[in-house]
Parts: C-alpha cells; sequence; structure tokens
C-alpha cells in the first residue's frame, strides 16, 4: 500500500482539460481551423504544470517521498493560476 503522502496526491490529481489537450490537440487543431488566440491558449494549457516551465522536487517529511512539482502557465481564468502568488 502506498503511503499516505502518495495516496493523496495520487486522489487530488484527476484529468484536467491540461490531459485531455495533450492528448487530443494536435488531432483537433489539424480537423478544426482555429483562430490564433485560440492556439496560443491551448499551447499554454498543455505546458502548464510541465518541465517546460520549470519547477522543483517536493519532499514528504514523513517518509521521504519525492516528486515533482512543476509551476503553473499564468493564465489569468485558469484555476491553477490563483494559486500562485503573483
Amino acid at each position: 500500500m502506498l503511503p499516505a503522502c502518495q495516496r493523496l496526491a495520487a486522489a487530488r490529481r484527476g484529468v484536467e482539460l491540461a490531459d485531455i489537450f495533450r492528448a487530443h490537440g494536435e488531432s483537433y487543431r489539424r480537423d478544426h481551423p482555429l483562430p490564433v488566440s485560440h492556439l496560443k491558449v491551448m499551447q499554454a494549457v498543455q505546458r502548464c504544470r510541465t518541465a517546460a516551465l520549470g519547477g522543483h522536487l517536493e519532499q514528504c517529511d514523513s517518509c521521504g517521498y519525492e516528486r515533482p512539482a512543476y509551476i503553473p502557465a499564468v493564465i489569468g481564468t485558469a484555476p491553477s493560476a490563483n494559486r500562485w502568488p503573483r
């Protein structure tokens, strides 16, 4: 069984818009022409919380479990943007 910190991290994750864009965005864009502004937003969402934007390792004080914590893209309307100070 996973330690509590790992179970909590996995439970919080869920499926996000960025996951859908990463999985299906390329084929969607190929089949549906989009304005440049929409393409830029899709690209920013896809890069959000990935190594492309940088990050650091978080470590559990109890068990030493480490996981990457990536920086979110700063998109004013994105829920993840509101978690970080500006």
